[in-house]
């Protein structure tokens, strides 16, 4: 059976079920031309939450860095 997978999407939400499908998502890189992808969706707070745009914006921040460190930690906890 041939496969022509290319990308291999991983949506996580850092859990032990998504840690084993991530498991699995890596023994399909045998696949050749294949690559995989690991994304992590968050909120992010909006004018409409708060009234004042710094703070959205410091806000909005905030929570990128919180999120990329626990993409980072997820994907070392992983390999």
């Amino acid at each position: 059976m041939n496969f022509h997978t290319k990308i291999i999407l991983h949506a996580t939400d850092f859990s032990a079920n998504a840690a084993n499908a991530l498991e699995v998502a890596t023994d399909l890189l045998n696949i050749p031309s294949s690559r995989l992808v690991i994304l992590h969706v968050c909120d992010l707070p909006t004018i409409m939450n708060n009234p004042k745009a710094e703070d959205a914006v410091a806000l909005e921040k905030e929570r990128i860095k919180e999120a990329n460190e626990k993409m980072d930690k997820y994907i070392k906890q992983c390999f």
